[in-house]
């Protein structure tokens, strides 16, 4: 601090700036994976969503929640899983 302008500890101030540094580069990393993963810029993701909501979202989405095939793990595997009320097993 050069000018002598910061209130309070400066190391710990730089601390913060370091931290706030890493979480930023997390957040442009999450940007880019999402254009990696979906073909399309973080605005158009945004505005998917947010002219439909129910199908435009992470769970919608085939890449973030793969397809399981209900004969990956056997018939019984899944006929225990389900609740007894479920009609589809």
């Amino acid at each position: 601090d050069p000018m002598g302008m910061s209130k309070g500890n400066l190391d710990e101030l730089k601390l913060k700036e370091i931290k706030n540094g890493r979480l930023a580069m997390v957040a442009v990393f999450g940007v880019y994976m999402q254009s990696a993963v979906t073909g399309e810029g973080p605005v158009a993701n945004w505005v998917a969503h947010i002219s439909d909501p129910w199908s435009a979202n992470v769970g919608t989405n085939a890449v973030a929640l793969p397809y399981i095939n209900p004969e990956a793990f056997g018939s019984g595997f899944w006929a225990a899983a389900a609740p007894t009320w479920y009609p589809g097993m």
